[in-house]
């Protein structure tokens, strides 16, 4: 199962998040992040997540 944020319908793109896998490696877990998003030409505002996704791997999963 994985969470939707209502802003898109994928995991967006979060630097500085934290990622971390389950003990028994079936679950990735992203937690917070931040972003920035353009208000003006020249004016940026910074948003920091407190949003959690949780990917869950299946036997058809690909790793590389």
């Amino acid at each position: 199962m994985v969470a939707v944020n209502v802003a898109c319908f994928f995991v967006c793109v979060l630097p500085a998040c934290v990622m971390a896998v389950t003990h028994d490696q079936s679950r990735l877990i992203v937690y917070g992040g931040y972003s920035k998003e353009r208000i003006k030409r020249d004016v940026d505002r910074g948003q920091i997540h407190s949003d959690m996704f949780t990917l869950t791997f299946d036997s058809q999963s690909v790793f590389l």
